[in-house]
């Protein structure tokens, strides 16, 4: 078998384990695959918005395998805000979730990491993602993302965008629900609907922004 018939066999088989959404399997695969990681970013540009999310998750769940090759890690990290940048020519679309997950999994990399997100809080099209993933890692740890965060977040509650608005309101959530309560409720009849991948269930999920609201 050549090596590319070969990539694309394991390609195949990620592929249907991100469909069924099996980790059990997804680990055994990781641990039995030449370069895994290669295999699950190429499927971060799969044509299905869902593959693509599910390709982030696994990426994140198969970094707690690399804790003893760290370099490996953050070598994969630093290509990832590599395509946030405009000069990569290679937009990574999903690159911003990618490096939640894979610090949520890797705490020990968060202090090296977490503070580089937030200059991608106003960077077309990263806003949505960047604040799914400051979300993601506040959620284990919020001590890498400063007032000045919080701050730009609250200002964004008002932003034309719905998916900037909602995204603006996951993140918050993790980061400092006190201080933001005030401004995210004056959104609780903001009925405008935005999608969010759900990590508990492995799915899309559509929201109106006063349910996100009532939530917080």
């Amino acid at each position: 078998m050549t090596d590319t018939a070969g990539l694309s066999s394991r390609k195949g088989e990620a592929l249907e384990i991100l469909r069924k959404r099996d980790f059990d399997s997804l680990l055994s695969w990781a641990n039995s695959t030449r370069n895994p990681i290669r295999i699950l970013t190429s499927l971060q540009f799969d044509p299905d918005p869902l593959i693509c999310m599910r390709a982030v998750e696994a990426l994140g769940v198969i970094s707690s395998l690399y804790k003893n090759k760290l370099e490996t890690l953050r070598k994969m990290i630093r290509r990832f805000f590599w395509n946030l940048n405009d000069e990569s020519g290679n937009v990574g679309w999903y690159s911003a979730e990618a490096i939640g997950e894979t610090l949520r999994n890797v705490p020990e990399l968060i202090a090296e990491y977490a503070g580089m997100l937030p200059a991608f809080l106003v960077e077309e099209p990263f806003e949505k993602g960047t604040r799914i993933a400051i979300a993601r890692i506040a959620g284990i740890d919020s001590s890498h993302f400063n007032k000045t965060v919080n701050k730009k977040l609250i200002q964004t509650l008002n932003d034309p965008n719905a998916n900037i608005r909602g995204s603006s309101i996951v993140a918050l959530k993790s980061l400092c629900r006190d201080e933001a309560y005030e401004h995210v409720k004056a959104l609780s009849d903001d009925n405008t609907e935005i999608e969010l991948y759900d990590f508990k269930t492995g799915e899309f999920i559509t929201y109106r922004i006063e349910q996100l609201v009532a939530d917080f």
